[in-house]
């Protein structure tokens, strides 16, 4: 399953949001950067912290526009 995610597009964008982050919020990105991110159909919003991985809703993620992905992640902190 973990190599299944590596090349999951939906996990790319997050990470690229992540990575897109650190121009300008270094601290938020590596808090981000350092979690495992989890698939979770079942979430109601596109992300949630549970303290230690970093779940997203694939169809609420694939809406939003980098922008919006990058503002959610931020939320999360």
């Amino acid at each position: 399953m973990l190599g299944g995610m590596m090349n999951d597009p939906v996990v790319k964008a997050i990470q690229a949001g992540i990575i897109s982050i650190a121009f300008s919020e270094v601290a938020a990105s590596a808090k981000l950067g350092r979690l495992p991110i989890r698939s979770n159909a079942g979430l109601d919003v596109a992300f949630r912290l549970d303290g230690t991985d970093l779940h997203f809703n694939r169809e609420r993620v694939k809406s939003l526009t980098i922008k919006e992905l990058k503002a959610e992640l931020l939320s999360l902190l």
